[in-house]
């Protein structure tokens, strides 16, 4: 056995060993250490560079598109307005806008694509540009229709619709309704009115409310005016004006003189539900209260014992969901009824055609009508919700 000191000097050089180790790693690792900070530090100052330069171009950006909206405004105030519409030459306009030296030039429009390879120079004062602008209708949903030129205007070729409107002595009624009717989104339909009173009041109406029109639009709508002054009544009137309907034409649209339709897509809607159910061959709208807070009715439902009812008559939400999908009912109101032309010039009684004003006078000829339509036809008669009118009841018999 060793001595203890021996053993004690082994132990010390051992620990020194052990330091000089340990030191040695450590001012290793502290320059590794250094080393990966100084690559960090040169880093972050390159990113910081990055970043100061893509501020820089931002504000050199934003101060470009400023100063370019500034010279678009600046010579667009000068003069007139240029156009120079040019098939195939987009983006014409933003380079000429570029060359300080010239004037600018409208970007061209879908115009385009009907002018083929014409170029069009013509130029349109400002006022005439703000004049465009004047409201000519407000419907009753608050929807106006702006003064707006259209280049084409309907020919007897193209008319679809042939809409009837049958009147007696309520010229004040009829000039609430014409409107409504001649300002909706369609270019393809024609008007023929049935004057069953012959008041002088009733042709100045008709002759004004065409005229308010056609300063609004270069849109010329084909009109027929036939007067029956004996007043044969509802059915025997709506027979002689769809006797005038165009040939071209697919459907009649009966109205009353006493309703007024509520949006300008009125009409249009109701004829894509008849397009997109092959099944119909007639359809309705809702019909409210003159002043637009009662239902009158949504279609209307024929009972077991003969009895009929206006479906929600005299609710007062009229916007309920029951109330405001498409569907198929048991008849609706001929104060507002779209149907197929060959559909209504089919059905027949002796020489007669369309309504049976014979067998029903006064009453359920429409009604009659569409019972034809379901029970010796198989089709169906649709409600569309979505084509609000407001109808004065029983406004159309005048004041007589």
């Amino acid at each position: 056995v060793s001595p203890p000191h021996i053993h004690e000097d082994k132990m010390s050089s051992m620990l020194k060993m052990r330091n000089t180790r340990n030191a040695s790693a450590s001012h290793e690792w502290i320059k590794q250490n250094d080393d990966t900070n100084k690559y960090a530090k040169k880093e972050l100052r390159q990113m910081s560079f990055l970043a100061r330069s893509r501020t820089r171009f931002a504000v050199f950006l934003s101060t470009g598109v400023l100063l370019l909206i500034f010279l678009v405004s600046s010579s667009s105030s000068q003069g007139d307005t240029i156009f120079s519409v040019t098939s195939g030459q987009r983006g014409r306009g933003l380079r000429n806008i570029l060359n300080y030296g010239s004037k600018p030039t409208a970007v061209e429009t879908v115009e385009d694509s009907i002018l083929q390879d014409q170029e069009i120079k013509h130029s349109i004062p400002q006022s005439q540009t703000k004049q465009e602008q004047k409201v000519c209708y407000s419907f009753p949903d608050g929807a106006a229709k702006s003064k707006k030129i259209e280049a084409l205007s309907t020919s007897n070729d193209d008319i679809k619709i042939t809409a009837i409107i049958l009147t007696y002595k309520k010229h004040e009624a009829l000039a609430r309704l014409l409107p409504s009717l001649l300002f909706q989104e369609l270019s393809n339909f024609e008007v023929i009115i049935v004057d069953n009173g012959c008041l002088p009041e009733t042709k100045q109406v008709i002759e004004d409310a065409f005229a308010a029109h056609d300063s609004c639009s270069e849109k010329q709508i084909p009109h027929n005016y036939l007067q029956l002054c004996d007043n044969p009544g509802y059915a025997a009137g709506n027979n002689a004006g769809a006797k005038l309907a165009s040939a071209t034409s697919k459907y009649i649209l009966f109205l009353n003189d006493d309703i007024v339709l509520s949006k300008p897509e009125f009409v249009q809607r109701m004829i894509q539900l008849a397009e997109n159910k092959k099944s119909a061959a007639a359809v309705g709208c809702k019909l409210v209260n003159a002043e637009g807070n009662e239902l009158i009715e949504a279609g209307s439902v024929v009972f077991k014992d003969g009895s009929a009812a206006g479906y929600g008559r005299g609710r007062k939400d009229a916007n309920a969901p029951e109330f405001s999908y498409p569907k198929p009912v048991d008849y609706v109101s001929g104060a507002c009824l779209l149907i197929e032309k060959q559909v209504f010039m089919g059905y027949r009684s002796g020489d007669d055609f369309g309504f049976d004003g014979k067998t029903f006078p006064n009453y359920y000829e429409d009604t009659d009508l569409q019972m034809h339509i379901q029970h010796d036809l198989k089709r169906e008669i649709w409600l569309q919700p979505n084509s609000v009118a407001r109808h004065d009841e029983h406004g159309s018999f005048g004041s007589e």
